[in-house]
């Protein structure tokens, strides 16, 4: 029987330019730890990380190293997708993280919302002499 939780390098794009998607499959749920950029020609040029259109990360070169490792905790559930955006060839970038078996699924109605946050309350009106 495999292990419920899997290590899995989500998404790994080779000095290819453009965008290229990772789509988390039914009854399973991703999680982001790791997105590693590497410039390998020294270009001038930038790349973007997205889970599900929001933007996560984003490395612009030249940068003061020629690598950047970032770790983070972002989740992605089944049917979103995890994007990279490498705005010129020679960039190489790696998604790692954590696939493992979501039987729910958290379908967008069951997912969690972001809180109301309270009215905050306001100043009294103040009366004018005269």
């Amino acid at each position: 029987m495999p292990w419920p939780v899997y290590t899995e390098r989500l998404l790994y794009v080779k000095a290819t330019s453009g965008m290229h998607t990772y789509t988390v499959p039914e009854k399973k749920r991703a999680v982001v730890k790791s997105v590693i950029v590497v410039d390998g020609i020294q270009v001038t040029g930038h790349t973007e990380v997205k889970v599900h259109g929001a933007l996560i990360c984003m490395v612009l070169f030249p940068a003061p190293t020629r690598s950047v490792s970032l770790e983070m905790t972002v989740v992605a559930y089944e049917r979103e997708t995890i994007t990279v955006f490498a705005g010129v060839p020679g960039i190489h970038v790696t998604v790692s993280g954590f696939l493992f078996d979501d039987q729910v699924g958290a379908p967008p109605a069951n997912k969690p919302a972001e809180p109301s946050l309270p009215e905050l309350p306001r100043p009294a009106p103040q009366l004018r002499a005269g």
